[in-house]
């Protein structure tokens, strides 16, 4: 079996690793063998590979031994009712039925999936022309919907990275600041202008996690100090 096991502290992820196992035993073992690399980790989570799924979650007691705190349980599927899929929406509950001349027809076969609405708006001016025009509707739609793209920047960027500076290694937040100027420093640790270093500066937020992003893919999650990739050295 494959899963992926990831090391956590107390705020942030500290390793993510791809690993084959034979079963619990072998996994405690590992898990416990990877939480050893990194004495202040306290918590480890282990993923199916395939599914991506959580399957078994663990943490360190004071002692130093691991504790099962999660399981993954299958849950059973619900079945549902085929009238359940029929029920009407919630803004219209009334469905009328009418007969129509062939023009009438032809008119409104040409919307398609878009008669209905067609016809309750129709009536909806005719009321309006008439000033008798209808209550608000309470069941209003939202207008506009979240950006969902930081969202997916956020889940997509580690928060945090391995940092070797010929040294130490050390694990590198990951930092946003907005500047009195109204620009975005976005980096793993402190803002650094050294080619190569994990750190940009751009006035769309957006923009600058997209750049990190793209980073992470040319490094991986592993910053060394002074390197720069020979493509960014021309």
């Amino acid at each position: 079996m494959k899963s992926i096991i990831v090391i956590y502290d107390d705020l942030f992820e500290l390793d993510r690793t791809e690993i084959a196992y034979q079963g619990e035993t072998q996994l405690k073992s590992i898990v416990k063998s990877l939480m050893a690399d990194y004495p202040e980790s306290e918590k480890a989570e282990v993923y199916n590979k395939i599914t991506q799924s959580l399957v078994f979650a663990y943490k360190r007691d004071s002692k130093g031994n691991l504790q099962e705190i999660e399981r993954y349980v299958p849950k059973r599927q619900s079945v549902k009712r085929k009238a359940a899929a029929m029920s009407p929406d919630p803004k219209y509950p009334k469905r009328m039925t009418f007969w129509m001349n062939d023009a009438v027809y032809e008119r409104l076969d040409a919307l398609r999936g878009k008669r209905a609405k067609y016809v309750r708006d129709a009536v909806v001016e005719k009321l309006e022309r008439e000033g008798n025009p209808l209550p608000p509707d309470p069941h209003a739609k939202a207008e506009g919907h979240p950006d969902r793209r930081y969202h997916r920047m956020f889940k997509n960027l580690p928060q945090s990275l391995r940092t070797y500076d010929a040294r130490t290694t050390y694990r590198s937040p990951l930092t946003i600041v907005k500047t009195p100027d109204n620009l975005w420093r976005v980096s793993y640790g402190e803002y650094s202008t050294q080619q190569g270093a994990p750190s940009t500066e751009n006035k769309d937020l957006l923009s600058a996690l997209e750049w990190l992003d793209m980073w992470i893919k040319k490094y991986g999650n592993k910053w060394i100090v002074g390197k720069v990739i020979k493509d960014e050295e021309k």
